[in-house]
C-alpha cells in the first residue's frame, strides 16, 4: 500500500506541482487543516480580550488563494464569514482588490477603523455585507510575503479602539506569524495574478 502511494505521487502526477518552478509561479502556502487547529485558539483569545463580536484569521492556502477563514471566533448572535460568498468578497468583488486588503498587502500597514463607513480606507460594503461597524486589521506575513490577515470586528456602534486593543491585535499577529513560521510549508502553484 505504501509503495502504491509513493508511486502515485511522482513529479509528473497532475495533482502535484510541476518539477520546474519556472513553469508555474510558485508561492509558499500551507495545507488548511494544520492551520485551522493552530489559529483557532488565537481568534478565541482575541475575541475574549477585545470583547468584540467576531474575529477572523484569513490565510491563503493550498487550493484556495482567496484568504479563506482558518480561525474564527464569534460572540453570541454574530454570523460566520467562513464560507460562501465571503471568500470572494461583497457581491463577487475579488478580496485581493478590496481597499483594506490592498493597503495591507502593499504597505504592511495595520488598519484601525472607528467607523468603517467614514474612516479610510473606506469600506462601503462592511456594514451591509459583513455586519461590522468598526474593525481592526493586521497583515500576516511569512518569509516576507503577505499571506493573509487578521480582522477584529465590532457590530453595534463605532468604537474608539484602546491602546490595549491594538496591543492585543499585535500580540495575536505575532503568535499567528510564529505559527506560520513553524508550519510545514511547501511550494504549490499560485493560480491568480494580483492586479
Amino acid at each position: 500500500m505504501l509503495g502504491h502511494l509513493a508511486m502515485s505521487l511522482r513529479p509528473h502526477d497532475p495533482l502535484m506541482p510541476p518539477a520546474d518552478p519556472k513553469a508555474v509561479p510558485q508561492r509558499r502556502v500551507q495545507p488548511r487543516i494544520d492551520l485551522i487547529y493552530a489559529l483557532q485558539p488565537i481568534a478565541e483569545g482575541l475575541l475574549a480580550e477585545c470583547k468584540v463580536q467576531r474575529v477572523n484569521i484569513r490565510v491563503a492556502t493550498t487550493g484556495d488563494p482567496h484568504y479563506p477563514v482558518l480561525g474564527e471566533a464569534l460572540a453570541e448572535g454574530a454570523f460566520s464569514l467562513s464560507g460562501g460568498m465571503s471568500q470572494l468578497g461583497f457581491q463577487g468583488e475579488d478580496i485581493h482588490r478590496q481597499p483594506t486588503v490592498t493597503l495591507m498587502r502593499q504597505t504592511g500597514q495595520v488598519i484601525v477603523q472607528r467607523d468603517t463607513s467614514i474612516d479610510p480606507p473606506l469600506v462601503p460594503h462592511a456594514q451591509p455585507f459583513g455586519g461590522h461597524v468598526c474593525q481592526m486589521l493586521t497583515p500576516l506575513h511569512h518569509d516576507g510575503t503577505f499571506v493573509g490577515f487578521m480582522a477584529v470586528h465590532g457590530f453595534d456602534k463605532p468604537r474608539e479602539w484602546s491602546s490595549e486593543d491594538i496591543a492585543a491585535l499585535d500580540r495575536g499577529r505575532a503568535t499567528a506569524e510564529a505559527v506560520l513560521d513553524e508550519a510545514l510549508w511547501f511550494d504549490v502553484p499560485w493560480p491568480f495574478e494580483v492586479g
